[in-house]
């Protein structure tokens, strides 16, 4: 039976560091395991990539065909569809449009929850039948993180909505053993504010990380009425979501498993193959 390993954690909590060491550790012991991650040709997730009808794709493509083996490289062709993970195509600076052309048709700019949800219910559906078999899959940030973000924000669910959400995805991959793996710094401004100095832009077009999860949270509803204003109102963003996230964890049928992070990333990743391997039991 194959297996799904879902990490899961506030933005800097380290979860794309656990997924690489977990990845290579489990490759090392001759392990048939795939690792995803954001903005990837993803099996189930579907942040940063366009999903656009075929005439349009080729419209795209001949567009920016200095691009076109790039693009190809990062698309997958469904029926009368093409998901591109178009971020993962590198262009020159002259050519910065590229992604002004393929991000409007992002899932997450729709504004129809229905549709939002149907789609990656569908997803994970076909993953469940299609998947390879023995195979460990490593799934870093996408199941709690950005859903949380639009869930919340956007479409303004309650809780339960969004246990009910939540559930209701990891019930579609009814063949594979999944397991949550959530790591909680429990230093939530020291992560926040380690962040900020490490994902500073270094191109003049881009804004730094802080300023975008500011201009984002400032341009949503709710972020206007739960006062998520400047750093201050950012910082309480994620101290809320990492509150939400727990209590999700807590409530979800699927296992998981909790790590409380107090700074040595070490420490937290032999927690973590201590689990795996079976070598201790973590409530």
């Amino acid at each position: 039976m194959s297996k799904a390993y879902f990490i899961e954690g506030i933005p800097g909590s380290g979860k794309t560091t656990y997924a690489q060491r977990l990845y290579d550790h489990l490759k090392s012991k001759g392990e048939s395991v795939e690792l995803y991650s954001e903005g990837d040709l993803h099996p189930i997730d579907l942040a940063w990539c366009s999903i656009i009808k075929t005439d349009t794709f080729n419209a795209l493509t001949e567009k920016y065909s200095a691009y076109r083996d790039q693009i190809l490289d990062h698309s997958k062709f469904i029926e009368d569809i093409v998901i591109t993970a178009y971020t993962k195509v590198k262009v020159d600076d002259k050519d910065a449009t590229f992604f002004d052309d393929f991000s409007p048709y992002e899932i997450y700019r729709t504004k129809d929850f229905h549709h939002f949800r149907d789609t990656h219910l569908a997803l994970w559906e076909t993953f469940n039948d299609s998947h390879k078999e023995d195979t460990i899959y490593i799934f870093e940030c996408i199941y709690l993180q950005n859903h949380i973000n639009e869930l919340k924000l956007k479409f303004s669910l309650s809780n339960n909505d969004m246990l009910d959400y939540f559930q209701q995805l990891m019930d579609k991959l009814s063949t594979i053993e999944s397991t949550i793996l959530y790591i909680k710094p429990l230093d939530i401004k020291a992560t926040f504010d380690r962040i900020i100095k490490e994902r500073k832009s270094n191109n003049e077009n881009y804004k730094d990380w802080i300023d975008q999860v500011i201009e984002y949270l400032e341009g949503t509803k709710l972020g206007k009425e739960l006062g998520y204003i400047g750093y201050d109102g950012a910082l309480k963003y994620f101290t809320d979501r990492q509150k939400l996230e727990y209590y999700l964890l807590r409530k979800l049928t699927t296992k998981k498993v909790i790590f409380e992070q107090k700074g040595d990333y070490d420490i937290v990743f032999d927690m973590i193959i201590n689990y795996i391997e079976k070598k201790e039991t973590i409530n």
